[in-house]
């Protein structure tokens, strides 16, 4: 039987289903996930969301653990070091997010489902 490995790193390019692969057991990932599942509710819920939005929602979670990580290491080096290739895929990544963020809605959605207490609170009238 042979066992999945799941990553602990961010990939170095963006892979589709990335987030299925990490092991959810350490602290980035539940991170990630985290800020994946902020964003599902944000926009009404993973019900009301098209596979293509999830897609953009993933990648948008991927570029913002991108930008963490090139910040972390720009912070690192003063301005006479900073590599230019490093500013540059910055640059580059911070405007694809700004793009995702603007095509998914920067607006909160209300969700279209009965939150569990209103469905509780419903039953104990019936």
């Amino acid at each position: 039987m042979t066992r999945k490995t799941q990553t602990k790193t961010l990939p170095r390019k963006y892979q589709p289903g990335f987030l299925r692969r990490m092991d959810r057991r350490t602290a980035f990932a539940k991170r990630l996930r985290r800020v994946f599942n902020e964003i599902v509710a944000d926009l009404g819920g993973e019900d009301a969301l098209s596979t293509i939005q999830l897609t953009l929602i993933e990648r948008f979670a991927w570029l913002k653990a991108h930008l963490q990580q090139l910040e972390d290491e720009m912070a690192k080096q003063s301005p006479d070091e900073m590599d230019p290739k490093t500013v540059a895929q910055w640059v580059q990544s911070n405007n694809c997010m700004t793009g995702l963020a603007k095509t998914l809605g920067l607006k909160r959605v209300k969700a279209t489902g009965q939150s569990l207490h209103a469905y509780l609170a419903s039953k104990k009238g019936a």
